[in-house]
């Protein structure tokens, strides 16, 4: 029996006879059982049960290795560790996407400056912990009117408009 890889005819998995059988772990639990010949044999077991299993594989966008699909179908970080940080190649990548996101739009830029001014303000007792988070709902609550008209419209000026709405709301609240 032959596999094709999926966008590629040129590759071929020829599989083999396998000697394998059932056997029992527990009373009345039984499970497949390899007996292996040699290294290729055990690889081509693996191979079977992921076909078997029918899991997908996708590249880490991280790390660049291969991990299996085994949650979401949109999953594009694996769980390994990140380099030599702590963080697995998810977390990182959670970090890096807000990073990008942030860098690239000026509103989400305008609404985080305000943000982090006012819970400094908290150490220096300039605020209370209770306005400060009143207030930092009401700033995420015009933030996405800000995002939302941004998004309605194609006009230039429409958009900065929205801008310059935003950053007087933060500057006067």
């Amino acid at each position: 029996m032959e596999y094709l890889s999926a966008g590629d005819d040129t590759f071929r998995f020829s599989f083999s006879a396998l000697s394998t059988a059932y056997e029992q772990v527990e009373p009345g639990v039984f499970t497949e059982v390899l007996y292996p010949n040699s290294m290729e044999e055990i690889a081509e077991f693996f191979v079977r049960e992921c076909i078997r299993r029918e899991l997908r594989f996708r590249r880490c966008k991280s790390c660049g290795k291969f991990f299996a699909l085994t949650g979401y179908a949109n999953t594009e970080y694996c769980d390994r560790l990140f380099g030599d940080s702590s963080k697995t190649c998810k977390e990182a990548g959670a970090v890096r996407l807000y990073r990008t996101k942030v860098t690239a739009d000026p509103v989400i830029q305008a609404y985080n400056k305000a943000y982090k001014k006012r819970f400094a303000w908290i150490k220096y007792k300039k605020i209370t912990k209770e306005a400060f988070y009143e207030w930092s709902e009401l700033a995420r609550a015009e933030r996405d009117k800000c995002l939302a008209k941004r998004e309605a419209t194609k006009d230039g000026d429409t958009k900065l408009r929205a801008l310059e709405e935003l950053e007087q709301w933060l500057k006067d609240s």
